[in-house]
Parts: structure tokens; sequence; C-alpha cells
């Protein structure tokens, strides 16, 4: 098959779940293929992609504020989805199904998945049900105080063909996306209980002084 150069501007992630390629390295580039990485009729490996990351706090925290505030967080962490609504009314957990509207890059689009684990304090996962991804959170207590782990699962169980001549720099774009995911988790969750920090002690302050100003009078 005779090799085909290709350059490419913008690359989108309308196939890619969660993730935006807007921040990738590879804005432009030029890459070389054949004809036979379209048509090869082999199966490909799903692009998985794991990230972790310590963060303060502890298990049922975390959790609260992946799992039970899931639909109220979820476009905080991934800022691409601009509309997120639950299907139905049941509570939340395995068998919830939700539907997503994602701009990346630019590019929108429509997709509907469902969740597939909730265990309280430990783990989250959820898989489409029109495209096909899988995500997972998983917290695991460090044994340390005050810290715990989070670790961050994703895979694209099914390569188009038109990504497929593509395949590394996507999955590079992915380990990326998953490595960013975690930070900003931790950034927001963070930042919430330095808030919530703040907010206790100006008030316990508060109280002292009037407490302090009540005995002097």
């Amino acid at each position: 098959m005779p090799a085909i150069r290709i350059k490419i501007k913008e690359p989108t992630s309308k196939s890619l779940g969660y993730l935006s390629l807007k921040e990738s390295p590879f804005k432009e580039y030029t890459h070389m293929f054949s004809l036979r990485s379209i048509f090869d009729s082999r199966p490909v490996q799903p692009v998985a992609s794991k990230a972790s990351i310590l963060m303060k706090g502890s298990a049922e925290q975390i959790f609260r504020y992946l799992g039970d505030n899931f639909f109220e967080n979820y476009p905080k962490w991934s800022p691409e989805v601009k509309e997120l609504k639950q299907i139905g009314d049941q509570p939340m957990g395995p068998g919830v199904t939700a539907r997503q509207v994602r701009v990346d890059g630019g590019h929108r689009s429509e997709s509907k998945f469902r969740i597939t684990l909730y265990e309280p304090n430990r783990s989250l996962a959820f898989a489409g049900i029109s495209e096909p991804f899988h995500c997972m959170y998983e917290i695991q207590d460090e044994g340390r105080e005050g810290l715990v782990k989070l670790i961050f699962t994703f895979e694209l169980l099914e390569m188009k063909i038109f990504m497929r001549p593509f395949e590394r720099l996507i999955r590079i774009a992915v380990q990326h996306g998953a490595e960013r995911t975690v930070r900003n988790i931790k950034n927001l969750i963070e930042a919430d209980a330095d808030i919530a920090t703040n907010t206790y002690d100006t008030e316990s302050y508060t109280t002292t002084q009037t407490s302090d100003e009540r005995i002097a009078g």
C-alpha cells in the first residue's frame, strides 16, 4: 500500500468520551500511515489510560464529592461537559443513566452513559451507552492521616476506522487527559476544603469574640 501524508490542524474528541484534545501537544503535525491501517480487519486493543494522585481528605469526603454529588460536580472536573442530566429519578447507584452534551475543541457531541459501579467511599464507575467508553474512579486509603489516593482509569473500548491511523497519538492524548482529570479533582476538592476550614475558623473567632465582649460587659 502506498503511504499517504496528511496534515491535521486540530484533532477532535467526538469518540473519546471524557477527553478534550485541545490541550494536546499535537495541535499541528504531519503523520505517515498506510491505507492498510484503515482497512486492517484485525481487532484493535482498547485504548486505556490510568492516572493517580495523592490528595488531602478522607475517603468519605472524596466519595461524597465524586459519587453522592456526581451530577453537580462532574461538569466541574470535566469542564467540557456543558449539559448533564439524569434520566429518571432513581437514587444514585448502579443502573442510573444520564445524558451529557460536551464541547471538545469546538465540537459538540451528545451521549448517554450508565453508572455501573457505586461502592461508597471506595469506587465509582460508568460506561457509555451510545459510545464505547468506560471510566472508573477508585479511592484508596494510604494509611497516612489526612491523605488518600485517587486512581482514575479510562478505556476507549472500540477504535473507529478513521481513528486507526492516529492510534499512537490518541493513546498519548488519552493519558494526558487522565492526568488532567485527577489534577482537576484534587484542586477542586482541596479548594472546597480550604474554604470550609476558613469559614469555620471565621465563625469560631466571631463566636469567641462575642463571648469575650459579653463577659467584659
